[in-house]
């Protein structure tokens, strides 16, 4: 494996922009040629490369993202014409509950993995039409279950099994309410109803299973970053070196993502991409699937390229010209690194998780409100009261603290 060292001179600390970069090196060890820095003598404007334009990987069980999308209609059509036919409400309830589930967890998922990777507009994106529609019809259902008092209300229905139906409405409702936020945003937006989504996916944060926990607090920051509350994202965050849990995956991953871009909105551009550089080793120790952590690599490379992007537009034409010029090279690079291999971007798989059980699974008893019969695995051992979706202490200062920069 070639190791690429970066050494770079700031004049400022790990979250301030650098006011002078003066001098950068690359040393390449291994078979990769030196890196050329584009010149700065020459008057015409850098060109700034776009975006490596790069599928997702191929969805956890699937070919191809057609077969995937063929399969969850599929699967939808089949709980949504037996939950007609099902004479007992609570068992209809639990049908239209696990529709909904299917709908936020698959049919939305590729949209919801572009939105992280801010890769919307690459091929095979959902248009927004067909987002807007699987968003009304999930609320739709969800309206249904309200109007059935015995499945709600559970008038017939054993306490354990009434409990399970309404967290499960509950969790499914915040999640909706989440994924009209991050896919369908527009200026028209109600500022209390993006609050009131907030406070909810805050009290899933609190949620005994940590996948729904971990998703919770995902959205919530993706959510919280767009709005500007910088400080508020890196609070709630885990470091971006802190060992991921790996039952937290998919979420736990792109956490730390976020957390680094979070740094960046702050002016720690160098700072985010150090540590994002450190990540990437890391999960060479810590994720032992070759695919999968390939996956994984080319989305924090994806990462890099849009902070460096963003750094290069902070940064003056005339005066932070050499910085301008390495953020381009850098770009440049991994561009042509990432189109030249094979594969995907690292993808969700789920959006949110899947814990409504199945019908095959209905019978089977459920401990955690949260989890469905088939998605134990979700469940933690010994997990504590507050533990918020992300893992160790994340406040400025703490157990956790972002290494400085070199």
């Amino acid at each position: 494996m070639s190791t690429v060292v970066l050494l770079m001179t700031v004049s400022t600390g790990i979250l301030g922009p650098a006011s002078a970069l003066i001098r950068q090196e690359v040393v390449v060890r291994g078979s990769r040629p030196e890196e050329k820095v584009p010149s700065i003598s020459d008057e015409s404007p850098l060109s700034l490369p776009e975006a490596p334009s790069i599928p997702l990987a191929p969805p956890p069980g699937f070919a191809d993202e057609e077969s995937s999308r063929k399969s969850v209609a599929e699967r939808l059509d089949a709980l949504l014409r037996r939950a007609e036919s099902e004479k007992d409400e609570a068992n209809g309830a639990v049908l239209r509950l696990r529709a909904v589930n299917e709908m936020l967890a698959h049919a939305l998922e590729p949209a919801a993995s572009r939105a992280l990777l801010q890769a919307q507009g690459a091929s095979g994106a959902l248009p927004s039409a067909e987002i807007r529609k699987l968003l009304d019809r999930a609320d739709d259902l969800l309206a249904q279950v309200d109007a059935q008092p015995d499945a709600a209300a559970g008038a017939d229905i054993e306490p354990d099994r009434r409990e399970r139906i309404l967290r499960w409405r509950e969790t499914l409702g915040a999640f909706s309410a989440a994924m009209r936020l991050v896919l369908l945003p527009s200026p028209g937006q109600v500022k209390g109803e993006q609050d009131t989504a907030l406070r909810k996916l805050a009290r899933l944060r609190e949620r005994n299973d940590p996948a729904v926990a971990a998703a919770a607090a995902l959205w919530q920051s993706w959510i919280r970053l767009r709005q500007g509350e910088v400080a508020r994202v890196l609070s709630s965050l885990p470091p971006v070196l802190l060992d991921m849990d790996l039952r937290r995956l998919p979420y736990a991953f792109y956490q730390r993502l976020l957390r680094g871009r979070a740094l960046s909105r702050r002016g720690g551009h160098a700072a985010a991409l150090s540590l994002l550089l450190q990540f990437e080793e890391q999960l060479h120790r810590q994720i032992e699937d070759e695919e999968q952590r390939q996956a994984m690599l080319r989305a924090v490379r994806l990462e890099r390229f849009h902070i460096l992007r963003d750094w290069f537009e902070t940064l003056d034409a005339e005066k932070r010209a050499a910085e301008r010029a390495w953020c381009v090279a850098r770009m440049t690079r991994i561009r042509e690194e990432m189109l030249g291999e094979d594969g995907g971007f690292y993808r969700l798989g789920e959006a949110v998780p899947l814990f409504v059980p199945s019908p095959e699974q209905m019978k089977a008893p459920a401990e955690n409100p949260d989890a469905g019969a088939a998605d134990k695995a979700h469940e933690p051992e010994g997990k504590k009261k507050g533990d918020s979706g992300a893992e160790g202490k994340t406040e400025e200062g703490k157990k956790g603290e972002e290494p400085k920069t070199p």
